[in-house]
Formats: structure tokens, sequence, C-alpha cells
């Protein structure tokens, strides 16, 4: 079962994993976010709880793993998202001191230097509606 990154966050702290034992066989119950209640995890029934335990720990660094891997396409993807929204301000017929603001927004660690070639205007001019802003 594949499990997005913010259930992969939970996944691999064993904290949001448990153990129950129905008299017959253990189950593996896992929590996936902080407002779920544990559900089952794992369909197959275990005949010993250090199979179990071996089954989470091979597990846990995965789902770690996913999760970071998860997050940094996400930051990525918005960052390329970002890049878009600032060429598309740049590029469309609204004040220069509008644009620069709407930039900012988006990317408030822009560089003055990058400012000026998005916007064909000199850092003097990139100065001036800074100081306005």
């Amino acid at each position: 079962m594949k499990y997005n990154s913010e259930e992969c966050s939970y996944l691999y702290k064993i904290e949001n994993h448990k153990i129950v034992y129905d008299g017959y066989n253990f189950w593996w119950y896992s929590k996936k976010n902080k407002d779920e209640d544990f559900t089952i995890h794992c369909i197959k029934p275990f005949k010993e709880y250090k199979t179990i335990l071996s089954y989470i720990y091979f597990w846990m660094p995965k789902y770690y793993k996913t999760s970071i891997i998860e997050n940094k396409v996400d930051l990525m993807i918005n960052e390329l998202l970002n890049d878009i929204k600032i060429k598309d301000i740049s590029n469309s017929n609204i004040k220069t001191n509008e644009k620069i603001k709407l930039i900012l927004e988006l990317n408030p660690n822009i560089k003055v230097k990058d400012l000026c070639n998005l916007l064909n205007i000199s850092k003097m001019a990139i100065s001036k509606h800074l100081k306005k802003i």
C-alpha cells in the first residue's frame, strides 16, 4: 500500500505502531495521522511478536526515507510553480511597483540582481521601488 509523505512521517515513529494479541495471533496496528485511531496495518496475522517487530524495524527506515524524498519533491514542485508565477508577473502589463510587490510575496529572498534580470530595469530603479515598498 502506498502512503503519502504525511502518513510516512507518522509511520517512521515507533510510538505510532502497536502490536495486539487476540489470544491466537499477533496483529500489527499503526496510526497514520494524529487525529486517527490505530488501524490494522498488516492483514497478515503473526504467530510470534518477534516477527512483527522485525517487520516494523524493516519498514520504519523505508517510511522515513519516503517521507524525506516526497517532501523534497513537493518543495521542488512548489519552487517551480512559484518561478512560473514570477515569470508570468514579470511579463504582465501591470506597474513595476506592483510587479515587485507580487514577486516579493512569492519569493521574499529573491536577489536584486534577479529582479533586474526579470524586469529588465536597472539596480537603481529597483532600489527606488523597494524604498517605496
